[in-house]
C-alpha cells in the first residue's frame, strides 16, 4: 500500500530590489507580476521587467476585472480547531474574514497550500484531519481544490467543466480513469476515483499544468492520495501564460538550480526561478537578481504598455499593510 505524507519546511524569506520606476512607459513595456509561494507557504509579489527585478510586498497584489484584489494566508486557531487558509478581498475594502467557528467537542486543522492563483479562481492543496468525541476513528484527507475567487473562506470547489469546459471535462475523466486503474488500483493503493472537482493548476517546468487527485478509499487508509497530471493545456485567459521560446531543459542547462521559467510575450524578457532567487534576462544579458530561497510561482500576470506603467504605481500601494 502506498502511504503519501505531506509535509513543510519553515524557512525565512528575503526580498530585496531595486529603485522606483517612472510613472510613464513606452508601448513595448513589459511588466510581470510574479505571485511566489515562499518555502513556509507564505505569499508575496514580486514585479520584473527589463530593469530588473524587485519585491512589491506580502501577499498577492491579484489583478482583476474590478481592480485589483489582495490574497494572504490566514493562520487562525479557536479553541481546538485550526486553520491556514487563503482569503482575498478588494484592496482597501473593509471586507474581513468570517470568524472561525470551532465544533463542540471536536479537534481539527486545516492547512492550505496555494498552487495557483489567476483573476477568477485560485487552486490549493488542502490537508484536513482530525476527531470529534465518540466518532468511531479520526479523520484525514489530502486533495486538490479549486473555486473562484471571493471573500469567503474555504468556498465551493468547482468542477473542471466550470473552469475550462467540457472538452477538458472530457480529458479529464479519460485521464482520470486511466490514473486510479479500476478495482486493482483501488484495493492495491486503496484509492478512490477522482471526481470532476478533484483538480487544481500547477506550475511544471515553465508551464501551467491540469492536475487531478485520487483519495482514499477507506478509512483504513485514510490520508492515501495520488496526482496525475492531465494533458490538457489551460487557456491564458485563465492562466496568464505564455509559452516558451526554448525547452525547459535546454534552460535548465544554461542556468543551473533552475526551479522555473517565465518568458514575456515579446519574448525579450526572461524571468528565471533558481534554488537561490529570481533573475531576469532581458535581451540576452542579466539585468538583475534577488536572493530568495526556493522560490515557487503561483501567480504570473503580464502588464503591456501603459498598464504596466499604471500596475509598477499600483502593486506596491495594494500591499501596504
Amino acid at each position: 500500500m502506498k502511504v503519501h505524507r505531506v509535509s513543510g519546511l519553515i524557512l525565512a524569506c528575503a526580498c530585496f530590489g531595486w529603485a522606483a520606476d517612472a510613472l510613464s512607459a513606452p508601448a513595448d513595456d513589459e511588466l510581470l507580476v510574479l505571485g511566489l509561494r515562499l518555502s513556509d507557504g507564505s505569499l508575496c509579489t514580486v514585479l520584473a521587467d527589463k530593469d530588473g527585478v524587485r519585491r512589491a510586498g506580502d501577499g498577492l497584489a491579484i489583478p482583476r476585472a474590478d481592480g485589483f484584489w489582495k490574497g494572504v494566508m490566514l493562520d487562525r486557531k479557536e479553541k481546538a480547531t485550526r486553520e491556514r487558509v487563503f482569503f482575498a478581498a478588494p484592496a482597501g475594502s473593509a471586507a474581513s474574514p468570517p470568524p472561525l467557528e470551532a465544533e463542540e467537542n471536536c479537534e481539527s486543522e486545516t492547512a492550505q497550500t496555494v498552487l495557483f492563483v489567476g483573476p477568477d479562481f485560485v487552486a490549493v492543496e488542502e490537508s484536513a484531519g482530525g476527531y470529534c468525541e465518540g466518532a468511531a476513528h479520526p479523520y484525514a484527507s489530502v486533495g486538490l481544490k479549486t473555486f473562484a475567487i471571493g471573500t469567503e473562506i474555504r468556498p465551493k470547489a468547482l468542477s473542471v467543466e466550470a473552469v475550462f469546459g467540457k472538452a477538458a471535462l472530457d480529458v479529464f475523466e479519460k485521464t482520470a480513469e486511466k490514473a486510479h486503474g479500476g478495482e486493482a488500483k483501488r484495493e492495491e493503493d486503496c484509492l478512490r476515483g477522482a471526481g470532476p472537482e478533484d483538480f487544481g493548476l500547477v506550475r511544471i517546468q515553465g508551464r501551467w499544468a491540469l492536475r487531478g487527485a485520487l483519495g482514499y478509499a477507506a478509512e483504513v487508509c485514510r490520508g492515501n492520495h495520488e496526482y496525475f497530471t492531465v494533458p490538457f493545456e489551460p487557456p491564458a485567459k485563465v492562466t496568464g501564460q505564455t509559452r516558451l521560446r526554448k525547452p525547459f531543459a535546454a534552460l535548465a542547462k544554461e542556468h543551473p538550480g533552475l526551479l522555473d521559467a517565465v518568458v514575456s510575450p515579446s519574448g525579450d524578457i526572461l524571468v528565471l526561478l533558481k534554488k537561490t532567487g529570481v533573475e531576469v534576462i532581458a535581451g540576452g544579458k542579466s539585468a538583475g537578481s534577488m536572493e530568495i530561497e526556493g522560490p515557487s510561482a503561483v501567480m504570473t500576470q503580464w502588464a503591456l504598455g501603459k498598464s504596466a506603467a499604471r500596475w509598477r504605481q499600483e502593486v506596491p500601494q495594494v500591499l501596504v499593510k
